[in-house]
């Protein structure tokens, strides 16, 4: 399929796209808000076209099949035990299901949403999991029907995260969270590699997310974030980038695990986790 592109316009504050500030990449930062936006950008065809069976089977499934699942998940799944009520968990953007699984393990009735129909497929023979193929808003689920709703590594690749959130606003419970992963713009890694940084794809990643802007963008839609964090090198880099494990073991060694536990502390990690709750 040959790429096609549109301009877009600033999905939080709503400033004219051609005001953004040019960095790299096609990436703007707004002077406004801060949000870092590419445009122009691939239409939605080009971005669903991308997860084909092969991506899922070549890429997707052996990154995934390099870690532990339940270690990378299980201080999520902790948290959320603390906001369980009916039982009800959404995951938004959930590829082959390893986190549905992981919820399901722990009596969560989990479900997932996500555009490739070969999810569902996969989910329901590996996991016997449930998974919704289509658009978030497209779906018409219950009104205030989930204790948490879960987005890792999915709000950078929407067209519009403002919409995705004030939707999952709609479908939780009074007090529920919504807890979400994205590659980190102010990470060390990012610092220090500039545009080789291996998150930056403005072909696939379209939205670039600090705590800042994550955080604003959260509170326009309704919620009051409660913790916020980052993680050196989760899942999706981990595997995708030949350096990742080396300097893991680096930031982990003995000589400098101070200084990776400062720059977690600092927010500085590859991966920014966000955790909030619907006011």
């Amino acid at each position: 399929m040959a790429m096609r592109y549109e301009p877009v316009d600033c999905d939080l504050c709503g400033l004219a796209g051609e005001q953004g500030v040019p960095l790299h990449s096609r990436i703007v930062r707004c002077p406004r808000c801060r949000l870092l936006y590419v445009t122009p950008r691939p239409v939605r065809e080009n971005l669903v076209a991308r997860q084909s069976r092969a991506y899922w089977l070549d890429e997707y499934l052996p990154a995934y099949q390099a870690v532990d699942v339940a270690s990378r998940y299980r201080p999520a799944l902790a948290f959320l035990e603390r906001y369980r009520r009916t039982g009800q968990l959404l995951d938004i953007g959930c590829g082959l299901g390893f986190f549905l699984n992981e919820a399901k393990q722990r009596g969560w009735q989990a479900e997932g949403v996500d555009v490739s129909p070969f999810t569902r497929e996969y989910a329901a023979e590996a996991f016997g999991v449930e998974v919704h193929i289509g658009e978030l808003h497209q779906l018409s689920l219950s009104r205030e029907a989930y204790d948490g709703v879960t987005l890792w590594d999915t709000i950078e690749h929407v067209q519009s995260p403002s919409a995705l959130l004030r939707e999952v606003n709609r479908l939780l419970r009074p007090e529920g969270v919504v807890l979400l992963s994205t590659p980190n713009w102010n990470s060390l890694s990012r610092y220090v590699l500039g545009r080789r940084f291996q998150a930056i794809g403005p072909d696939d990643h379209i939205y670039y997310f600090h705590a800042g802007t994550l955080g604003a963008m959260l509170r326009r839609a309704g919620f009051a974030p409660v913790h916020t964090g980052s993680e050196f090198l989760g899942a999706s880099l981990a595997n995708l980038w030949p350096l990742a494990p080396f300097i893991r073991r680096v930031l982990h060694s003995r000589p400098l695990a101070p200084i990776g536990d400062l720059a977690l502390r600092l927010g500085l990690g590859d991966q920014l986790l966000l955790y909030a709750r619907k006011t």
